[in-house]
């Protein structure tokens, strides 16, 4: 008689879904008599969303920083916030699923039109679903034989969505007579946790765009780093965690001395964090499972989830160089972003891919921009990556230098830090039903052929034996079999 017992477990699985092009178009008002636009800079948030029946209806803010030069040639900085909305689309969302989303600057463009900057942004609106399933198993069974096995299971067992404000007082060369651009990045180097609390080390990327004391476009890269402690609640400090962090805005406060050039200021970066602790645990399954007296129909449960590698970071240079015209004399620089647009993990190394944007800024022959486009390839070692994993990789530059020649060199410090995942498919038994009771046809010895590659549970299963006793029978027998194997075989059906 079958006697069985249920078991229930819950696992989480990360699913990337498709991105979707998010076209963003606003209309600004110029405050100044707006002749040229020599850079456009935008920062897309996702605010809030809300999953329905096949999609998310979401919703966000874009930041929009747009250097200008007028009809005198004065140069101006302009910021603005614009909303955006969109539904996104795919089969796999429900009103009760668990989402983020992030949106990433594929283009952006800006032209004056009546006094006003038209923008254009081209961005992809990047969604990720955690799975939630809750896994029913057979556990334990009596009057029939099993296979037993443990599984791994991926769990979230904590996540935590929080802000918190870098502040750093820097000095630039030259004294500030007005500032036109701040543009800010961050670049995770360490995270970890332990009794609730999220400590976050890394280093953010402050590009300050001025008007120097005595008239003349100068940029700066400046350097800031941090380490901050976030409240966690459920960060343990078992299990690994993964991060992400994303600047929300930067403000700049002049420390305004007398009789002096006004070279030092204050930074405030605030920074967005997402984190997840994501544990490792086994399960106690059966994974097979036949009986010697009765057919058994058997059902299986697949059990999906995600694993955590938790972080890596590297840090690199790289270098590459664009012409410009012979009377252009570059002075500046702004909008530099860093963007890893291929990860190739292989058994042991990570082979990113990249590019590094901005413009430079020139005067002579009329202030202009030029804006660039540097590929970067670096290659991360680390004994912990397999070709099987999933990678989210983040870029920021942390230092940049041009030297101007017959063309514009450009060497410049990247730093990546990613999040390492994988994702893991494991089997058991669903349940066991027990079907019409099995007649004797067989005579009370056999002589069986066993085929090779055969595991003892194999061959057991196929003649609805005990493994114990086809060794009593066959004490030399030794599985998996190299060979076809005769087998002496007493009871081909056992009787309990």
């Amino acid at each position: 008689m079958l006697e069985k017992t249920m078991g229930n477990f819950t696992s989480n699985r990360f699913v990337t879904l498709d991105k979707s092009q998010l076209i963003i178009n606003a209309l600004l008002a110029a405050k100044d008599d707006v002749k040229e636009i020599l850079s456009v800079d935008v920062e897309p948030q996702v605010t809030s969303f809300e999953p329905l029946n096949g999609e998310a209806l979401v919703s966000g803010r874009v930041n929009v920083k747009v250097l200008t030069k007028d009809a005198e040639g004065a140069l101006n900085s302009l910021n603005y916030n614009a909303d955006f909305s969109d539904r996104y689309k795919n089969e796999l969302i429900e009103p009760n699923s668990s989402l983020t989303f992030e949106a990433d600057v594929v283009d952006a463009n800006a032209a004056v039109e009546n006094g006003a900057i038209k923008v254009e942004i081209v961005a992809d609106l990047n969604g990720t679903l955690t799975e939630t399933a809750q896994n029913s198993c057979l556990s334990r069974a009596e009057g029939i034989y099993v296979k037993e096995d443990v599984i791994t299971v991926g769990r979230v067992a904590a996540t935590v969505s929080d802000n918190f404000t870098v502040s750093g007082e820097a000095e630039v060369k030259y004294g500030i007579e007005k500032v036109l651009l701040a543009q800010s990045d961050v670049c995770l180097a360490h995270a970890e946790a332990r009794d609730n609390v999220l400590t976050l080390e890394g280093d953010c990327a402050l590009v300050l765009t001025y008007i120097a004391v005595g008239g003349g476009l100068k940029s700066q890269l400046i350097k800031i780093p941090f380490r901050e402690e976030v409240n966690a609640e459920g960060f343990s400090g078992e299990g690994e965690i993964n991060v992400f962090c994303r600047v929300r805005n930067t403000r700049i406060h002049l420390d305004v001395l007398e009789d002096a050039e006004n070279n030092i200021f204050t930074a405030e970066i605030n920074i967005a964090v997402r984190a997840q602790n994501i544990v490792e645990e086994d399960e106690d399954v059966i994974c097979d499972a036949y009986s010697a007296t009765h057919e058994l129909e058997l059902s299986f449960c697949r059990v999906a989830s995600t694993v955590s590698y938790g972080m890596t970071a590297a840090t690199f240079n790289s270098a590459g160089e664009i012409s410009v015209p012979g009377d252009a004399e570059i002075t500046g620089f702004c909008g530099l972003k860093a963007a890893v647009t291929s990860v190739r993990p292989l058994d042991g190394k990570l082979t990113l891919e990249g590019v590094l944007t901005g413009t430079l800024l020139a005067s002579g022959g009329g202030d202009a921009a030029y804006p660039f486009a540097v590929p970067f390839v670096h290659t991360v070692e680390n004994d912990d990556i397999t070709e099987n994993l999933v990678v989210r990789a983040d870029a920021a530059v942390t230092e940049f230098e041009y030297r101007q020649g017959r063309n514009v060199s450009m060497n410049f410090t990247v730093c990546v830090s990613a999040n390492l995942y994988r994702n893991i498919e494991e089997n058991c038994v669903a349940d066991a039903v027990e079907g019409e009771e099995l007649s004797e046809t067989m005579g009370a010895i056999e002589v069986c052929i066993a085929k090779a590659g055969e595991t003892l549970w194999q061959i057991a299963k196929s003649l609805r034996m005990s493994k114990e006793d086809i060794m009593a029978a066959n004490p030399e027998l030794v599985t998996p079999l190299e060979k076809d194997e005769k087998l002496v075989v007493y009871h081909c059906i056992a009787k309990d």
